[in-house]
This record gives C-alpha cells, sequence and structure tokens, in this order.
C-alpha cells in the first residue's frame, strides 16, 4: 500500500535528483577463465575480459557518467564480465523514512499499535523497496541517455558514410583478401560491368602478383581497391610492390582501402544471389567491394545500417527506435542526392520520399513495358502514385537522357527544380537570361545565370517573378550547376595511397594524413594507414567537431608499443564536411 502510492511515485525523483549517488562497476570473478567459455558478440567475435578493463574498479557520480560508459558498463554487465551498483547514501535512508513516517504515520489518527506496526514495515520493507525502485529509475534514466547519444552517433556516422564521394572515371580491381580460402579478385568498370573475377592465394607472393600483372595488362584498371579483413596488410604489402614495379615502367596505379563491414552478409544474401546469379558468393564479395568505391550509396543501401560498423554499440540499442531512425537517415541521404528514375534500383527508389516498395516496383515494371521514362509526369500513369505522392517525390527524381545530345520533352526534369516551379524558371530562363532551356548545364549558360542574377539583384528578381527567395535560390543552385554535379563532390572521399605504412614506421611529434572512420562522444577514430584505425580523444580535438569521411591532419602524441596503439591529436581538417 505504501510503494503503490500514486503521490510517492511522483515526487520519487526529488528525492534523489539533489544527493550524491555514484554509478560504480567491478569486474566479475570467474572460476573458469578459458577462451571457449568467453561470451560472444552478434559478429561472432570472442569478447575478452580487457574490453572492460577500464570498467574494473569505476565510481563516478551519475551526472558525471558519459553516454559510452553506460553503453560500455550495460554491455559488461550483460556479458556477465561486470557487477553493476548504485550507491544509495544513508541521507537519502533518511530523508525516506523521514518523509514516510510523516505521511503514513504522523498524518493519521494516533493508533499506538498501529503506529508501531507502520513503522516497522516502513523500516523493514518500504526503504528496500523504494531504493529498489530509486536505482531501477537511475539505471533506466541513465541507458535512455546513453541509447539517445548512441542512436544520434550512429545517424550521424551513416549519413556520412552513405555521402562518401564516388570515384569517378577509374576500372577497379578489387581484392577480398583471405588466406584459407584465398583472395577474391574483381575488376569492374567505371559503369560497373564486370569485367573480370578470379582467386589468388598468398602462400606464394610472386604467384599472386603475377596474377595482378595479368589483370591489369588485360584490362586496365586505374586503381586498386583492398578489402580491411583478415589478410588486409599482406595484400597491402603484395599491392605496394606491385605499384612500384609499374612506377619504374612509369605506369601510374594507387591503392585504397576498403571497409568491408557487411561485405559477407551481403555477399551470401538473397538480393546478392539474384544480381549475380552465375556468381559464388566469395566473387560477389569482390565485385561489392569494387562498387563500394564506383557507387558508395547504391552499393552501401543493400546491406543492413546496423553491420556497417559506424555506430557506438549499436546490437545493443533499441531496435525498434533504430530501426525507425536508419530508415529516416537513409531515405533523407537518398532524397539529398537524388536518383536517376531510368536506372534507379528497387533498394534506391523505395527510399524516395513518397514512394514506397509497391510504388517503386511498379515503376520499374512501367520502365520494362515502356522504355524509358521522357518525363516527369509520366509518373502520373504509375499505379499508386496521385497528386499528392507525385508532389512529395518529383523533386528527387531526375530523367537524364540515356543516349548522348537526344533532347529531353522537358529539359527542366533533369534538375533538382520541383515541377511545380518550371513556369517560374522558364521565365526566368528565357525573359531573363534571353537564354534556352536545351542549354541548361552548359558552361556559358551558367556563366550567364551567374552575371544577371549579379548584376539584377537577388531581391529584384524575386520580386519581378513574384516567388520567395528560398524557391528562388532552388532554381539557382540548379541552374548553376553541370548537370552531372553530384552533391556527394562536396563530401569525405577514400584515401589514397601507393606505399604501405607500418606501425614500426610512427615516430612520436610526426605529422601525418588520415581519414574519419568513426566519431564518439569521446573522440573520433582515424585511419592513417596501419592498418587499424587510432583515436584522437575528444580533448584532442582543438574543439572541432569531426564527421566520418573527413580527410585530416594529425600529430602522432603517443605510441605504447606493448598495446599497439597510437594517440593522436587533430592539427587541421583537410576536407570540409558540407552536411
Amino acid at each position: 500500500m505504501i510503494i503503490k502510492d500514486i503521490g510517492l511515485a511522483t515526487e520519487l525523483p526529488s528525492f534523489y535528483e539533489s544527493e550524491k549517488i555514484y554509478l560504480e562497476s567491478k569486474k566479475v570473478n570467474k572460476t573458469s577463465t578459458k577462451e571457449d567459455k568467453l561470451p560472444k558478440e552478434s559478429n561472432n567475435k570472442k569478447v575478452g575480459c580487457d574490453n572492460f578493463a577500464n570498467y574494473y574498479n569505476f565510481s563516478k557520480h551519475i551526472r558525471a557518467v558519459k553516454p559510452h560508459q553506460i553503453l560500455a558498463i550495460n554491455r559488461g554487465e550483460k556479458l556477465k564480465e561486470l557487477k553493476v551498483n548504485v550507491q544509495i547514501p544513508e541521507r537519502l535512508h533518511s530523508k525516506l523514512e523521514k518523509y514516510l513516517v510523516n505521511k503514513w504515520i504522523y498524518q493519521k489518527p494516533v493508533n499506538y499499535f498501529r503506529k508501531d506496526i507502520v513503522m516497522n514495515a516502513i523500516k523493514t520493507i518500504a526503504i528496500k523497496k523504494l531504493e529498489k525502485k530509486i536505482i531501477k529509475n537511475i539505471r533506466s534514466e541513465l541507458t535512455a541517455m546513453g541509447e539517445k547519444a548512441g542512436l544520434n552517433v550512429f545517424s550521424l556516422n551513416l549519413k556520412h558514410l552513405l555521402l562518401t564521394r564516388p570515384v569517378v572515371n577509374h576500372t577497379v580491381l578489387a581484392i577480398d583478401p583471405g588466406f584459407k580460402n584465398g583472395c577474391k579478385i574483381a575488376v569492374v568498370s567505371q559503369e560497373q560491368k564486370i569485367l573480370a573475377t578470379s582467386l589468388a592465394y598468398l602462400s606464394n607472393r610472386y604467384d599472386f602478383i603475377s596474377s595482378l600483372k595479368k589483370l591489369i595488362d588485360r584490362h586496365n584498371p586505374t586503381l586498386i581497391a583492398i578489402g580491411n579483413g583478415v589478410a588486409c596488410r599482406d595484400v597491402e604489402k603484395c599491392v605496394a610492390e606491385l605499384i612500384a614495379d609499374l612506377k619504374a615502367k612509369s605506369l601510374e596505379m594507387q591503392y585504397t582501402i576498403v571497409s568491408e563491414q557487411g561485405l559477407s552478409i551481403y555477399s551470401c544474401s538473397d538480393i546478392a544471389k539474384q544480381e549475380y546469379p552465375d556468381l559464388i558468393p566469395n566473387l560477389i564479395s569482390a565485385v561489392s567491394l569494387a562498387k563500394r568505391v564506383i557507387d558508395p550509396l547504391g552499393e552501401l543501401i543493400k546491406v543492413n545500417p546496423k553491420n556497417l560498423g559506424v555506430g557506438m554499440y549499436q546490437h545493443d540499442l533499441n531496435s525498434k527506435r533504430l530501426d525507425e531512425m536508419l530508415n529516416d537517415v537513409i531515405s533523407e541521404v537518398v532524397s539529398l542526392v537524388g536518383v536517376n528514375l531510368n536506372t534507379a534500383p528497387l533498394l534506391l527508389l523505395k527510399q524516395i520520399s513518397g514512394l514506397t516498395e509497391s510504388r517503386a516496383k511498379a515503376i520499374i515494371s512501367f520502365r520494362d513495358s515502356n522504355g524509358p521514362f521522357k518525363c516527369r509526369d509520366e509518373l502520373l500513369k504509375i499505379k499508386g502514385v496521385g497528386k499528392k505522392t507525385f508532389e512529395q517525390c518529383a523533386g528527387f527524381v531526375r530523367i537524364c537522357p540515356l543516349e548522348e545530345g537526344k533532347q529531353l520533352v522537358e529539359p527542366l526534369d533533369q534538375t533538382i527544380i520541383h515541377p511545380e516551379d518550371y513556369t517560374v524558371a522558364t521565365r526566368f530562363i528565357t525573359e531573363m537570361c534571353n537564354q534556352e532551356k536545351t542549354d541548361i548545364g552548359k558552361e556559358f549558360f551558367i556563366k550567364d545565370v551567374k552575371r544577371i542574377v549579379e548584376f539584377g539583384g537577388k531581391n529584384n528578381i524575386c520580386n519581378s517573378l513574384k516567388i520567395s527567395e528560398s524557391s528562388f535560390n532552388v532554381i539557382y543552385e540548379a541552374l548553376t550547376r553541370s548537370l552531372h554535379y553530384d552533391i556527394r563532390t562536396e563530401c569525405g572521399e577514400l584515401l589514397f595511397r601507393k606505399e604501405i605504412t607500418t606501425f614500426n614506421d610512427l615516430i612520436v611529434g610526426q605529422v601525418i594524413t588520415g581519414r574519419v572512420e568513426n566519431v564518439t562522444p569521446f573522440g573520433a577514430f582515424v585511419d592513417i594507414g596501419i592498418g587499424k584505425s587510432e583515436l584522437i580523444p575528444y580533448c584532442y580535438n582543438n574543439q572541432v567537431e569531426l564527421c566520418y569521411g573527413q580527410k585530416v591532419s594529425v600529430k602522432v602524441l603517443d605510441i605504447n608499443r606493448n598495446t599497439q596503439r597510437v594517440s593522436l591529436m587533430l592539427m587541421e581538417v583537410l576536407s570540409k564536411s558540407h552536411f
């Protein structure tokens, strides 16, 4: 009865908000420490005790605990590596007792027999149960804070990962490294045509390099992409040797390291089997690796975002909330980049605002039956696409001519301008710029538009056209860009190398270039080319908010030869983020 008091439940937080309550964790003493008894993570890697070394004797005020610490402690407790406790001060006992005595004894008619019973119940039962309730509340509040931070970290990292800049005008030779099953190799053209696939083994270094040379001679790839999985460093050494040999023959070649996160899961999926019915999963992984370089968004979207490795304890977060947030991020990115209505696959189309999977399938079916879309208005012929849906999706899909030089029914369909603004855009082009819509995207057209706006003034033009400045800005932006413009050219790009760097090559004080691979509340992990990402602690980031994919200049502060860890300090951001 006392515990179920609604008023008490409402007031309970006020009892502990100002108290010095500490979250504590200690190492669980186990009777067996055999490796095969260790719990496994979802990625099938065994979790060693050292992962939680920072929390073996941890004690911090609940208001000072960081989100990543909460998530780490929760995971350690779940894996039975840590014992967690919330330390309630004696003062809180007294406050609770005083409150209950006042409410349940002194505010009632005095009955000495009843008084003794209630007092005994308060001291022996009520206080203990209330403390458990307080501890549960505190743990829930802390977990909610940790999960909120985890969701924010994941959404930001995922957004910048999906916006990775495509590598254009390159035929890519991709290598998915491996010892036992060999290295899976694929050569893929800029148009994403598979030119060759093969297997090569590292057991014979000479034969491995020779296999790569033959593929290079036959297909002329201009970039080598190496997966960052097992045997990556061995392959990297061979590739660096090959590039040095090619340079001696006046042939330029570079390589880049590409994340394999989610690659093996995708290569064995039904989606992959449908896309590559004639390839075995091992070779599919090499093809997908090459396409992650050529068309990152189109390839990464095939993988469950949880498996892309850019989060913070993402497998421990609320699954429903995580899925909702990830879908929102994917839709935002796809809409931001836009899609070509005549070539976009189902996975991209269904992410466009207003389009569902059934509508996307109907669009592809229409495309297959009637040939390429000739204008955006043809979307209204699709079953399920009404006026409202058309308004939602039209600005995010573009119609690009499949044949060079072929004109469209409506040239503005190639731009980000929404059909509802076509009349105003046409007036601006023909009446104010004295140009033709068929010249959109050409250099002289772009220069003329910029000149007219510079001399006429944006405000005057908006008044003449009777349009808001925000709407005109979209029109101006579309008309002053090449038709081949891709918003991802303003985003992070891959790092290209010609020679290998090892851990032993590093020296304290050295300044090197790296690429941000993950951002968390406690710092950013940077790929500096030594086979694993190293940390720029939050206190050494010079108060700069970094994001995934940025190229940065970092200084080596400390090298721990025993743990093979490097401490970095941010010196300069070499590529800006526009999102």
